[in-house]
């Protein structure tokens, strides 16, 4: 689980959807992590951007990117690990703010 996704345990402990947009304030983090390696240098900052960058790359439960840099847009989520092919607006203007951030 990376810091910037929430995981929505099902039966036996497995994992029935891990969702990002739940709370754009998730999203927002991530650029205002950068926000501030920007205007401090300090590194830590920027090391945790990127690791919540990487979570549309792939470093999620899902194992998959869910930024498609192909056609610029972002999915909605993963469901029961597997990357939702819906893609919202929401999805797509927080996805650019961390991603741009």
């Amino acid at each position: 689980m990376t810091p910037f996704a929430t995981k929505i345990p099902g039966a036996q402990g497995r994992v029935v959807k891990q969702v990002w947009w739940r709370s754009g304030l998730k999203m927002l983090g991530i650029a205002g992590l950068a926000a501030v390696a920007r205007a401090t240098s300090i590194e830590r900052y920027a090391v945790a951007a990127e690791q919540g960058r990487q979570w549309f790359h792939g470093r999620n439960s899902a194992e998959q990117p869910v930024y498609d840099a192909q056609h610029g847009i972002v999915f909605d989520g993963i469901d029961n690990g597997q990357v939702s092919r819906n893609s919202g607006a929401e999805s797509n203007i927080e996805g650019a703010l961390a991603l741009l951030g």
